[in-house]
C-alpha cells in the first residue's frame, strides 16, 4: 500500500543544528511504545518482523529491540525507529509524543527520513485501540517492511562503496562477461579459466566470494535442471566446493521463471561452508550466467555479508553494444 513519505532534515523534538551518524546494527529495528501498549501489540509486531535465513542455522533478518520508555531518547539516533501508539488505553508517555507528530503532519501513519540522525527512517504508527491497531497493521504491514528493507539496503550500499572499487577487476568483468558490476577494492582474483567461462574473485576473513559461470541456456529444460546444471559446473570449476542437499530454494520472478537459487555449500579444504545464492542472468538467447555469492564466517553472523553480496549482484547491468 502506498503511503506518503515526509522528508525532513531537522530535529522535531531535539534542538540541534546538525545530524549525527546513525547508531545500531544494520538490521536493528527499535520499537518505541508505552509499557501499557507494548502488552497489547508485542506479539503482533514480533510476528510481522519474524523472518529468517538459513546460514545454515536460522538467522533473524531483523534484530528487534524494544526501547525502555523511560530512556527512549537514548534510542533516537538508531537507523530504524518505529513509534507505535494506541489512543486507548491512554498513557502519559509515547501518546504525547505521537500526538505532536499527528498535529504537525496531520496524519496517523507515515514515515520521516533523517529525523534524529543521518540515514535514518522513522515510522509513525497511531491507532485508536487494539482492534484498529490490528486492522491497520494488516493493511500497512507490507509498506512498513518495505520502508525498513529499503533503508537497510541503502545503508549497506553506502558501506559497500565507502572503501573504493577495484577498477582492474571491473574492467575484466566488463570485457569478458559483458557485465557492469561494482567490485570492492579489497577483492582479488582467485581463479579463472582460459576461455573466460568462469571467474572466481573474493576477499579475506570474513570470507566473501563472487563467481561467474557461463552456461548454455539450451541445457535447461525444467525447474530442477538449474540445480543439476549448477552443481555440475561447480564441480568442474570449483571441485572442493559442493552444494548441500539440506536446503535448496528457488526464487521466481513475476513471470514464474526461476531467477535465483538459494542454498548452502560445503568446502572440503577448510571443512566448513555457509550460505550462498546465485542469480541467473540471461546474456542473450543462448548464453546464461550464474553469478553467485558465497559467505563464510564460522560461528558468527553471516546475514550482513550475504546481504552485501546480494546488493552488489542485484545491481549488475548487462553491458549492451553501444555502451562500450
Amino acid at each position: 500500500m502506498q503511503k506518503k513519505i515526509i522528508f525532513i532534515l531537522i530535529f522535531l523534538l531535539l534542538n540541534c543544528s546538525q545530524l549525527n551518524e546513525s547508531k545500531g546494527d544494520f538490521n536493528e529495528v527499535v520499537i518505541i511504545t508505552s509499557e501499557i501498549d507494548k502488552k497489547i501489540i508485542k506479539s503482533h509486531i514480533e510476528k510481522m518482523f519474524y523472518s529468517y535465513i538459513h546460514t545454515p542455522f536460522e538467522e533473524n533478518v531483523y534484530n528487534l529491540q524494544w526501547a525502555d520508555v523511560s530512556k527512549f531518547k537514548d534510542y533516537l539516533n538508531y537507523e530504524n525507529l518505529f513509534f507505535v501508539s494506541l489512543s486507548i488505553p491512554e498513557d502519559s508517555t509515547i501518546d504525547i509524543i505521537n500526538k505532536k507528530f499527528i498535529d504537525k503532519y496531520n496524519d496517523k501513519i507515515f514515515l520521516l527520513e533523517n529525523l534524529y540522525s543521518k540515514n535514518q527512517v522513522v515510522l509513525i504508527f497511531n491507532s485508536s485501540d487494539s482492534t484498529d491497531f490490528i486492522n491497520q497493521l494488516n493493511n500497512y504491514e507490507d509498506w512498513f517492511l518495505e520502508q525498513i528493507d529499503e533503508n537497510i539496503s541503502e545503508n549497506i550500499n553506502e558501506k559497500i562503496i565507502y572503501k573504493g572499487e577495484n577498477e582492474e577487476l571491473e574492467t575484466l568483468i566488463q570485457k569478458h562477461y559483458k557485465l557492469d558490476m561494482f567490485v570492492q577494492k579489497d577483492y582479488h582474483e582467485i581463479k579463472k579459466d582460459s576461455l573466460y567461462n568462469f571467474l572466481w574473485i573474493g576477499r579475506g576473513y570474513p570470507y566473501r566470494w563472487i563467481t561467474i559461470m557461463k552456461f548454455d541456456l539450451n541445457d535447461i529444460n525444467d525447474s530442477t535442471s538449474h540445480w543439476q546444471n549448477y552443481s555440475k559446473l561447480l564441480n568442474k570449476y570449483m571441485p572442493s566446493v559442493s552444494v548441500s542437499d539440506y536446503y535448496q530454494k528457488n526464487i521466481y520472478d513475476d513471470n514464474g521463471s526461476i531467477f535465483k537459487l538459494q542454498g548452502l555449500y560445503e568446502e572440503d579444504f577448510s571443512d566448513t561452508g555457509g550460505p550462498f545464492f546465485s542469480n541467473i542472468i540471461k546474456l542473450n538467447n543462448n548464453i546464461g550466467m550464474y553469478v553467485s555469492g558465497f559467505v563464510n564466517n564460522p560461528g558468527k553472523s553471516k546475514y550482513f555479508f550475504l546481504k552485501e553480496l546480494e546488493l552488489i549482484i542485484e545491481n549488475i547491468k548487462i553491458k549492451r553494444k553501444g555502451n562500450e
